[in-house]
């Protein structure tokens, strides 16, 4: 590759870069559900047909009861019971999952009320508005555990969950298949056996769809090594003839964490957050993997500042390029659910994090939701014992406005071999990196000494993100496109 730097400033025209500049605009937090006695857990957000928000949480009676509501208006309609006669599980780590498509919705949760418990799925065809009976998913004679649900491209369930010996041990991950709706289900298929070791025992599984391919993401035990692992499956979860670890901190620990991974697809990217205390820590990871060739990638913290506290349970929602993380925090004696987002990648999530809710209440289980430049929330509300939702949304920036505070210039974008990064004013770059839309790092330019940077790469054709560090600390992004 070749990398040229322009030791003089050469006057050039101010030109818009292809992008806006964005903002958040938060909505005020309303109540989905309010409890008495009675704790509510472990809620749970999808966006159904027009993108409305629909979420489930259980509530904690003995027997438990799960339950469904969607938005309507302003406020949140009156909760249905997805399984009035069985008693879900709902602990941290073995609860209820959902998925949509369209206005079709599926949830998926474990039940003991068989002894040792079966999974179960429930249906709706008018966006959780009602329920047909639960449908059992696993095949007798084993501990099905810590359900997953996710979809194949005609809209049928494709169902993840741990296994055990009837002795509570040989634990692995198996996927079960439905092509007829979730009416019946499919043999299971073990989607960790390429894996070494066994996976970890009481950490939950997760699946990221795109077409046929079925990403199954799971922590696994090799010798008390408990990174992050993928099983490809390229016929809807059918087979699975791929596995790699996707997670660079090598963490050992004696004990399971009882924390698994989550993920989604971009184009031919997985991008997967994780907790990983490596470090002494525990911190919310991010990584990527191309789905092609089974290649891991870019490896980093979200928020890398040091302190006294503990992060968990991270989810992540986005479309292209727009991503966004939320996790369970612990600092300064306090339980918060924390945000971070980007708009150029996996390499975007750097540090920057909001409380969803500044209120002083103990906030538990928060879940994300994307569609359409807004972030959906829903988290638990345990001071007051209640299931909160909230909006974050992105506010373009005009482009007069732009032009005062943008801190630098792409020209020309697009191009096909060579563009010049114009810094406006007395705040140079120290450095710059590029990456592309995977997060992984294509090259980083140095000893800078100039407000102008020619950047000349073998690019192959797309969008590409670049990230400058300035002499005053900050970190200045954009992005090009190579055609």
């Amino acid at each position: 590759m070749k990398k040229k730097y322009l030791l003089s400033t050469i006057p050039v025209f101010f030109l818009a870069t292809g992008f806006f500049a964005q903002t958040l605009t938060w909505s005020n937090p309303i109540v989905v559900a309010a409890g008495t006695a009675d704790p509510l857990n472990r809620p749970k957000i999808k966006l159904s047909l027009n993108n409305v928000p629909t979420v489930i949480w259980t509530e904690a009676i003995g027997p438990n009861i799960l339950y469904c509501a969607r938005k309507t208006g302003v406020n949140f309609a009156m909760p249905v019971a997805v399984a009035p006669a069985l008693d879900p599980r709902s602990t941290m780590m073995d609860g209820p999952n959902m998925t949509v498509a369209g206005d079709t919705v599926y949830v998926i949760y474990s039940s003991p009320s068989s002894g040792v418990g079966d999974i179960y799925l429930s249906k709706s065809l008018n966006g959780g508005q009602s329920f047909s009976n639960p449908v059992m998913v696993n095949d007798p004679g084993n501990i099905p555990v810590l359900p997953w649900v996710s979809t194949s491209p005609g809209g049928n369930p494709v169902c993840a969950y741990m296994q055990l010996d009837l002795s509570w041990t040989n634990p692995r991950h198996v996927v079960s298949t439905s092509t007829n709706g979730g009416a019946t289900f499919g043999s299971e298929v073990d989607g960790t056996l390429l894996a070494p070791g066994v996976v970890c025992e009481c950490c939950p599984p997760s699946l990221a769809s795109k077409g046929s391919k079925q990403v199954l993401l799971f922590r696994n035990n090799n010798s008390n090594v408990r990174d992050i692992w993928t099983g490809l499956s390229n016929d809807d979860g059918n087979t699975f003839t791929q596995s790699t670890d996707i997670d660079a901190t090598n963490w050992m620990v004696m004990s399971c964490p009882s924390s698994g991974p989550e993920g989604i697809i971009s184009g031919d990217s997985l991008i997967a957050v994780w907790m990983s205390a490596s470090t002494g820590d525990e911190r919310v990871h991010v990584g990527t993997m191309n789905i092609n060739t089974m290649q891991s990638g870019f490896n980093n913290e979200i928020n890398s500042v040091p302190g006294n506290y503990l992060q968990n349970l991270p989810t992540i929602a986005g479309q292209g390029d727009t991503l966004g993380v939320v996790w369970q925090d612990f600092r300064n004696g306090n339980y918060d659910c924390m945000f971070s987002y980007s708009v150029s990648g996996a390499s975007g999530l750097d540090n920057q994090y909001f409380y969803i809710d500044s209120g002083m209440t103990a906030q538990y289980n928060v879940d994300v939701a994307y569609a359409n430049g807004t972030f959906h929330f829903v988290y638990q509300d345990d001071t007051n014992n209640k299931i909160m939702y909230r909006t974050a949304s992105f506010t373009s920036v005009g482009l007069a406005e732009m032009q005062n505070e943008q801190s630098v210039v792409v020209a020309p974008n697009p191009f096909s071999k060579r563009t010049t990064l114009s810094f406006k004013g007395s705040n140079k770059p120290l450095s710059v990196s590029l990456f592309d839309v995977s997060g992984k790092l294509i090259s980083t330019y140095g000893n800078i000494s100039s407000n102008e940077v020619i950047v000349e790469e073998n690019f192959d054709r797309g969008i590409y993100f670049f990230s400058a560090k300035m002499q005053d600390g900050k970190i200045v992004k954009g992005k090009f496109l190579v055609q």
